[in-house]
């Protein structure tokens, strides 16, 4: 059993040997199939979801071509993709498929169109996501903003009320004993307290009014010099008290314009009461306020201070309605946040434009740019020509 079981396996042995050096003395094309070859490439690009027609070209290890497709061509945009045939022979018996797509170039854009969808859904979700964030924190803000300006309203209103009552009934209380000047200093206090409440009531109703467009306005000519210097008159009185300086410089040749005489004096009183109310404690205030022409059509009023100054990341919002800079732990400034809304929303409707530079610790300049008048256009231009004569 023994010799006969080596005999078999030495017939075997030598079966396989010859098949396989009969197989390598074979012609390379004599090889392979053709037919089935392609009829495989065929079947395993289907199996893989790929109908694209294609092209096969089969090659020897020297180079010699030995099966073309028909149709084949050599086209822009192409893809070819190598394979090695008969890859555990001696390399000279080695061969070369190599099969290229025409048509893959389409296909890309197919497979792209097929994406897009989804890409676009995909980015229309991000912004969705992003919008959805960004509104949450916008309204987070706002809400912030109202709870503020709910508790500043309620300060600011209770302060002059709660002094109003005080006087009033001291008046009314037969017990105290009046003289004239205890009657003269509570009518003082009741006439200020409710011009202070007044005060603050019509900054509400004008952005109210500015809101629905129902505020109407007067322009007339007005005389900037006289308005700057008649408010810097009445505001140095303050400033001079907490020991600080106004200086006024109207340097301006023109300085008339249409503007209404009691908004424009609003406007300049707000932007002198922000640079007082934002002073540094430890340093006396410094006002400065120039009046001059940049241009001969233009009049510009710039109100600088060396108060506590705006963080860059504010100066973006200071003209936003009820928008109060963030003071840190200082809790003694009050308002509501309209101030710097109402003085943009005035100089808007005057034609003209508002800026602010500010930093923090250095104070602030606010510069109001103004047209002038018809009239002063005409001197500018007549000075203009007589200087050129």
């Amino acid at each position: 059993m023994r010799y006969a079981f080596l005999y078999q396996k030495d017939v075997l042995d030598e079966v396989v040997f010859k098949v396989l050096y009969n197989a390598s003395e074979s012609r390379f094309e004599d090889r392979v199939n053709f037919d089935v070859l392609m009829m495989e490439i065929t079947r395993t690009l289907r199996n893989n979801g790929i109908e694209m027609p294609y092209h096969l070209i089969v090659n020897t290890a020297d180079g010699r071509e030995v099966y073309r497709c028909d149709d084949y061509e050599t086209r822009d945009g192409e893809a070819t993709f190598h394979m090695v045939l008969f890859r555990n022979d001696p390399v000279d018996k080695m061969g070369t498929m190599v099969v290229n797509f025409p048509d893959y170039s389409e296909f890309s854009m197919s497979a792209a169109g097929l994406m897009l969808p989804a890409i676009i859904f995909t980015l229309v979700l991000l912004f969705s996501f992003m919008f959805a964030i960004w509104f949450t924190f916008r309204q987070k803000q706002v809400s912030q903003m109202r709870d503020d300006f709910v508790h500043n309203m309620t300060h600011e209103f209770k302060t002059p009320l709660s002094s109003i009552s005080l006087a009033a009934e001291m008046i009314a209380d037969t017990s105290v004993p009046k003289s004239e000047n205890l009657l003269a200093r509570l009518s003082n206090t009741i006439v200020s307290e409710t011009k202070r409440l007044r005060l603050q009531v019509d900054k509400v109703l004008h952005v109210s009014l500015f809101d629905n467009g129902s505020l109407k306005m007067k322009f007339i000519g007005l005389n900037v010099h006289r308005v700057v210097g008649e408010v810097a008159d009445i505001f140095s009185l303050r400033v001079q008290q907490a020991g600080g300086n106004l200086a006024v410089h109207l340097d301006a040749p023109m300085h008339h314009i249409y503007a209404d005489e009691m908004h424009f004096t609003n406007v300049i009183y707000n932007l002198l009461d922000n640079a007082f109310k934002y002073r540094r404690e430890e340093e006396p205030l410094q006002i400065e306020i120039h009046v001059t022409n940049p241009v001969p059509t233009r009049v510009n009023i710039c109100i600088k201070d060396n108060g506590l100054g705006i963080r860059r990341d504010s100066l973006k919002h200071i003209f936003d309605r009820f928008y109060r800079v963030p003071m840190g732990d200082k809790h003694n400034v009050k308002g509501f946040g309209l101030g710097l809304a109402y003085v943009q929303a005035i100089i808007t409707q005057h034609q003209g434009t508002i800026t602010c530079e500010s930093s923090l610790g250095q104070g602030s300049s606010f510069t109001i740019s103004l047209p002038v008048t018809e009239s002063d256009r005409q001197k500018a231009k007549r000075r203009a020509l007589q200087g050129t004569c």
